[in-house]
Protein backbone atom coordinates (compact mmCIF):
# COMPACT_ATOMS: atom_id res chain seq x y z
CA UNK A 1 0.00 0.00 0.00
CA UNK A 2 0.82 3.52 -0.41
CA UNK A 3 -0.18 6.50 1.27
CA UNK A 4 0.99 9.93 3.52
CA UNK A 5 -0.39 11.14 6.35
CA UNK A 6 -1.43 14.40 5.78
CA UNK A 7 -1.19 17.33 8.23
CA UNK A 8 -4.69 16.86 9.57
CA UNK A 9 -4.46 13.56 10.47
CA UNK A 10 -6.69 12.28 6.75
CA UNK A 11 -4.40 9.16 5.82
CA UNK A 12 -5.65 7.37 2.27
CA UNK A 13 -3.73 4.05 1.73
CA UNK A 14 -3.92 2.76 -1.97
CA UNK A 15 -3.39 -0.70 -3.12
CA UNK A 16 -0.31 -1.60 -5.13
CA UNK A 17 0.33 -5.19 -6.63
CA UNK A 18 0.81 -8.45 -4.17
CA UNK A 19 3.85 -9.76 -3.33
CA UNK A 20 2.16 -12.94 -3.11
CA UNK A 21 -1.63 -13.00 -3.82
CA UNK A 22 -3.49 -15.44 -1.91
CA UNK A 23 -6.54 -17.38 -3.76
CA UNK A 24 -9.47 -15.58 -3.48
CA UNK A 25 -8.39 -12.38 -1.81
CA UNK A 26 -8.27 -8.73 -3.51
CA UNK A 27 -6.65 -5.77 -2.94
CA UNK A 28 -8.66 -2.58 -1.36
CA UNK A 29 -8.00 0.97 -0.67
CA UNK A 30 -8.37 2.58 2.75
CA UNK A 31 -9.14 6.10 3.57
CA UNK A 32 -9.95 7.79 7.01
CA UNK A 33 -8.53 9.77 9.91
CA UNK A 34 -5.92 9.21 12.28
CA UNK A 35 -5.79 11.08 15.72
CA UNK A 36 -1.98 10.61 16.97
CA UNK A 37 -3.48 12.05 20.36
CA UNK A 38 -5.52 8.87 20.84
CA UNK A 39 -3.75 6.59 18.00
CA UNK A 40 -7.37 5.63 16.83
CA UNK A 41 -7.41 5.72 12.51
CA UNK A 42 -11.18 5.29 11.30
CA UNK A 43 -12.27 5.52 8.02
CA UNK A 44 -13.67 3.29 5.12
CA UNK A 45 -12.65 0.23 3.30
CA UNK A 46 -13.41 0.26 -0.35
CA UNK A 47 -13.97 -2.70 -2.39
CA UNK A 48 -16.70 -5.10 -2.55
CA UNK A 49 -19.02 -6.08 0.97
CA UNK A 50 -16.71 -3.49 2.93
CA UNK A 51 -17.28 -1.20 4.87
CA UNK A 52 -15.68 0.77 7.73
CA UNK A 53 -13.22 0.33 9.93
CA UNK A 54 -11.85 1.21 13.51
CA UNK A 55 -8.33 0.56 14.20
CA UNK A 56 -6.51 1.59 17.26
CA UNK A 57 -2.70 1.91 18.27
CA UNK A 58 -1.55 0.99 21.69
CA UNK A 59 0.51 3.73 22.59
CA UNK A 60 3.31 3.88 25.32
CA UNK A 61 3.17 6.55 27.88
Amino acid sequence: MTGRLQQDGHLDLHATAWRRQPPDYVTVDVDGNYDAISGKYRGHVYGWGCGSFHLRRDLLV
